[in-house]
């Protein structure tokens, strides 16, 4: 199966191989059991976003360069937060 455009396979991170370990009761002893979020495969489908210039970065909204600042690489905050500084005049 191809990927859709923008997508890439990237392993699950909510599971170990696919299984998580799950207990009903906190005093019950934990069970495997097959991870709902990849179904069991270990692996899932994410989206990549594209990396952004700093010309993007100038344009973006105030409640975008935070998101931005809080969510993206270490590159992309980097530029975010000296983009805010810029801003704010400091």
């Amino acid at each position: 199966m191809s990927a859709p455009d923008g997508y890439e396979q990237c392993v699950c991170w909510k599971c170990d191989r696919g299984r998580i370990l799950h207990a009903d009761d906190p005093m019950a002893r934990p069970v495997w059991s097959r991870c709902q979020h990849c179904n069991g495969s270990g692996v899932v489908w994410a989206f990549v976003y594209p990396q952004a210039r700093k010309a993007d970065v100038r344009r973006m909204a105030e409640n975008r360069l935070l998101f931005l600042a809080w969510n993206g690489t270490a590159r992309e905050r980097l530029m975010t937060e000296k983009e805010i500084r810029r801003r704010e005049g400091r």
